[in-house]
């Protein structure tokens, strides 16, 4: 697992074992990893979540489309 940056209380990472091709990004709150997503970033989507509001999860779509190039260049280094 490599972290790729935080941000707003949440860790953003990779696994290295990721088996799906497309771009991923799982997503973690630092003070409690069982509050998690996972996201396609192309196109941006909502895979998996747990201990999330619908505000959160938009808060957190919103967080990664902005931060979606410095990502793809963290899961880029990891393939």
């Amino acid at each position: 697992m490599a972290t790729i940056t935080h941000d707003s209380g949440y860790r953003f990472f990779v696994f290295d074992n990721e088996t799906d091709k497309r771009p991923v990004v799982q997503i973690a709150s630092a003070e409690d990893e069982r509050i998690c997503a996972r996201m396609l970033l192309e196109p941006l989507m909502i895979l998996d979540a747990s201990g999330l509001s619908r505000e959160e999860l938009r808060s957190l779509g919103a967080l990664v489309a902005e931060k979606k190039p410095l990502i793809l260049k963290g899961i880029n280094a990891k393939r």
